[in-house]
Parts: C-alpha cells; structure tokens; sequence
C-alpha cells in the first residue's frame, strides 16, 4: 500500500509548525482552566481555613465550658462567649445543655436570628459529630453556624459504659454553637472572582483569535485521520488513508496504513487466544465454585459448631454444677457431724473428694465465665468504686492464709484518686485472682505486695507523680490508646518466677507455669485468661514481669480513671 502525495501547492505549512501553534492556543486556553482552579481552590481553601478557625475557637469554649454547663455557671460561660466574640469572624456564640436549652447567648447584632440547634441537629439529640450549616440572613448577610457537643470521653468520664465496641457511650454534658460571618471572607471572594474573570476573558480571546487562524490549516487532515480511526476501532480493518499533504500528516498516514496491515494480522492471533482464554476461564470458574461450596459447607459446620458450644455449656451450667453443689454440701455434712465416728483414713478421703469437688467446680465457673466474656454476653456495671476500701477488703481476704504459712502482705499506695468509674465486682474479682495467684506461688515466709499508683499520660509515656517515668512494654502502649489519667495495679511476689518464655503464655486459656503432671500447685489454668479479659472490659491493660524462675513476678494492671 501506498500513498500519493500532491505536490501542487508550493507551500505548506510543516506538522511542527502547526503543532507549536496549536501548542500555544491549548496552553492559553488550558490556563484558563489553571486560572479557574487556583481561583476556586484558593477560595475552598479560605472557606477551608474559616471553619478550621470556627472549629478551633468552638473546640476551645466546648473544652473550657464542661464544668460550666454542669453547674451552669452563667458568668464563667459569658467570659467565655464574650472571648469568642473578640475575633473578627465570629458573629454570635451560644451554650446549651444537653437538653438543648440555651443557657447562654452573645451576639454582635442584637437582631441576628439564629435557628435553635434543635433543628440543625435533628432527632438524636445525643449526636456527638459536628454539625455545621450556611443560612442567609434576612438582609443577605452569609454565616455558617456551627454546633459542637461538650462529651466527656471514655478516660475521663464517670458513668460510662466499658463493654465499648465504639464512642458511642460518650457522655454528652451540653452543646456550643458559634456563628461565623462571611463579610470579610466575600469581600476576598469577590476581589479574586473579578481578577479571575478578567484573566479568562484575555485568555478566552487570544485562544479564539488562534483557533479559528489554525483550524482550516489544521483540523481538515487530521479529521480525515479521526475518522479513519474510528472505522478501525469499529472492527473496519480493511481501510487506507489518503492524505494529499506535503508535511508530517502524510507520513503518518503511511505510518497508519503499515499500522492497519499488522493489526489484520493480530486479530487473528487474538481470536485465537480469546478461544483458548476462554476454556481457561471456565476452568477456573468451575474450580471457584468448588471453592464456594467448600467454604459454605466449612461455614455451617463452624455455626453448628458453635451451636453445640452453646448448647454444651448451658448443660454443663445445669447439669454438671447442681450435683457438685450437691456432693461438696454433703461432703462438709459429713465432716462437720460429730455424732459420726469416721476412721482418719475415711476422713482423708472425704476431703480428698471435697477438696476435688471444689476444685472442679471451680473450673467450670471459670469456663463458663470466659465463655460468657468471648461471647460478648459479660457487661460492666460502671458505678463510683472506693478505690482504697477495695484494696483493703481484698488483702483481708487473704490474710488467714498469710499467716498460716508466714507470708508477709502489705498495700502500697501513692496519690491514688478516692473513687474510679469501674465495676466494683470485677474490680475485685481481678485483684482476687491476681492475688490469689501471689500467694499460691509464694512459699513460706515470702512476702506480696499489693501498690496503687496514679498515672497520667504525657507525650506518649505514662508518668508517676513527681514526674517519673514508668516502663510499660511496647505493646501496652497500643493497647492503651486513651490518654489523661490511669491507676496502675501491681502485685508483688516472691515465688517462683515465671521464665521469659512463659510470659507470653500465661494469660491464654488453661495455661500454667507448670504444666508437668507432677507439679506442685493445682490451678485450673484459666484464672489470668478470666482476669486479661475483664481488664480488656474496662479498656485497661495487664502484663506480667518476672526475671526468671525462683525470683518472684510483678503483675501489672492499667485502668482508666
């Protein structure tokens, strides 16, 4: 194939030519669109930069005013609102409760109407996000009305609820409203949309001026090429271009034509290839449903595994409880009558078996407590807990097996706060087993320690009062994402120490430090699973340290306040 070219015209004007000229209009016309998104981009960026000011202002009242809208302290409020006011962007400042009742109210137009917030924020009074909304006064003033709530959050609040899958148990103590004007922010506005548009009209005619001198030069060759183009992306591949030009359109159009005889030759090879394409991908397809229906299938056995769990543990509730209720009541009766005459041998079996029966039932307290806790059924009942009775009643508890094997116990506490936000019955049931746990491994004559620190959070380190800087492994700190103040519990042993090797074990569930058949302590191995998962309850954290076998252990707990 080949392609004639006329050589009747003496001059003609080069591709390059063209092409730079054609440069230069869509550079012109291309900077209109430049000019009409710096312009537009400049004012979303002012606009931008107001709310982000509204937001910092209102975020400043919504953090000072939590206790004045808990008291209703009106002149503490008016301080505030009257300190919005002083920048020039706010036009109006108002505090409402969480009943949204304006408690306080300040504006710089004694005539500005402001919609009341119920409205903007619908039903759901109790609504944590930002509200924001633009009205036009009545004389075509523009403000954009922003609502934010006073929450109290998770770490700093005292009626919450810890089960927490999200923040939606925020506390939400009342709302600020500010009011942002737009004046200053239209008159920019309206300076650069007056420059912008100045800019596009020079740029628009010079663009036109250079279009219409270039398109009779210009669009007819390459319009014959378009039009080619869309044959062949019709399947047409049985075309040729001709092009009675001098200049680099009609070497493209050789070019297009060598192009067109190659792409015949290629549709053959791809049909080919779509064909066996094909029978691969239906290949795949049938193995993919195979591995559907496996899956569905490993689905429903999963469930109905997981029924018969459920089913297994309320038996095991009913069931297996009752009757060792039954066995250990018995057992003590036995014992306790007088009127019976029982060899010491039988008397060494009948604990034996109330000692076995105890410690069974035990474990199936404790399974049936952490399956309650994996199943999400276990919830807090948050309420204001006496830190220091707490730890007193707890120590007591363990004060006859201290002396019966000369075990020395003591508290320790240091600026701990009088109450905390926690469930009390956990609460104990932690120290309890932790406790439990100390004096069980600790031979006679040790000593456990129970401490109460304060802890607040700084700059991503956890400080003790007096600023000293406590240690907590890597992983606690992503754990614990909350910040403000924590109380950390630690108890102290002297016995047998755990190796570094065991430490990531202890808290999975029936797992020991010893775990040979022969070991000296009976334990049910679930006690530390129970106890990390309620610490988890309470969005705290626990981790153990212990230098190695036979040199005690410190067991750590870290709760919000």
């Amino acid at each position: 194939m080949t392609t004639k070219v006329s050589k009747t015209s003496k001059f003609k004007w080069s591709i390059t030519w063209k092409f730079n000229l054609l440069s230069i209009s869509l550079i012109l016309i291309t900077s209109v669109g430049i000019a009409g998104y710096i312009l537009r981009r400049d004012i979303n960026n002012k606009y931008d930069d107001l709310l982000a000011h509204g937001h910092a202002i209102a975020q400043i009242v919504a953090q000072n005013s939590e206790y004045a809208i808990y008291t209703e302290d009106q002149d503490y409020l008016v301080i505030l609102l009257e300190s919005a006011l002083s920048d020039d962007h706010v036009a109006y400042a108002a505090v409402y409760n969480s009943d949204s009742r304006k408690l306080i109210s300040r504006s710089e137009d004694p005539y500005l109407m402001v919609e009341d917030i119920a409205r903007l924020l619908g039903r759901d009074m109790s609504k944590r996000s930002i509200r924001e909304r633009l009205f036009t006064t009545v004389d075509g003033k523009e403000y954009t009305d922003i609502v934010i709530p006073v929450t109290i959050r998770p770490d700093n609040m005292l009626d919450e609820d810890y089960s927490g899958i999200d923040d939606k148990n925020d506390t939400t103590l009342g709302f600020v409203q500010l009011g942002l004007s737009h004046e200053q922010f239209q008159a920019r506005m309206k300076q650069f949309l007056l420059s912008g548009i100045l800019f596009t009209v020079i740029v628009l005619s010079i663009g036109i001026l250079i279009t219409i001198l270039l398109s009779r030069q210009i669009v007819s060759p390459i319009t014959n090429l378009a039009k080619a183009a869309k044959d062949v992306s019709d399947g047409k591949l049985d075309h040729e271009i001709k092009i009675k030009t001098n200049d680099e359109v009609a070497e493209l159009s050789i070019a297009f034509n060598l192009m067109l005889g190659r792409l015949r030759c290629y549709r053959e090879e791809v049909e080919e290839h779509q064909h066996t394409l094909e029978q691969k991908v239906d290949l795949r397809t049938q193995e993919l449903h195979r591995a559907m229906d496996k899956a569905l299938q490993l689905a429903y056995e999963a469930q109905s595994a997981n029924i018969s769990k459920s089913e297994f543990l309320a038996n095991m509730s009913h069931e297996l409880r009752t009757p060792l209720n039954h066995i250990i009541g018995f057992t003590e009766l036995v014992l306790d009558d007088d009127t019976r005459t029982l060899a010491d041998i039988q008397k060494e079996y009948l604990h034996d078996v109330l000692q076995s029966s105890k410690h069974l039932l035990a474990l199936i307290n404790d399974i049936l407590d952490l399956s309650k806790v994996e199943a999400g059924k276990q919830e807090l009942s948050v309420s204001d807990v006496n830190l220091k009775h707490v730890l007193d009643s707890s120590l007591v508890m363990f004060k006859e097996k201290g002396l019966k094997h000369g075990i020395k116990l003591s508290l320790d506490t240091d600026g701990i706060p009088i109450s905390i936000a926690a469930d009390e019955r956990k609460l104990k049931q932690i120290l309890y087993n932790l406790l439990s746990n100390a004096v069980k491994f600790t031979p006679d004559g040790g000593s456990v320690n129970l401490y109460a620190y304060s802890l607040h959070r700084e700059n991503g380190s956890f400080m003790r009062n007096g600023g000293k800087t406590l240690y907590v492994p890597g992983h606690i700190h992503e754990e614990v994402s909350a910040s403000g103040f924590f109380v950390l519990l630690s108890v102290e042993d002297t016995g047998i120490g755990i190796s570094r090797d065991n430490q990531g074990l202890i808290f999975e569930p029936f797992e020991q430090v010893e775990s040979a058949p022969d070991r000296r302590f009976q334990g049910t191995g679930l006690g530390l699973s129970l106890t990390k998962k309620l610490v988890d309850l309470h969005s705290g954290a626990i981790w153990v340290e212990s230098e190695g076998e036979d040199k005690g252990s410190v067991f750590n707990v870290m709760i919000p306040v």
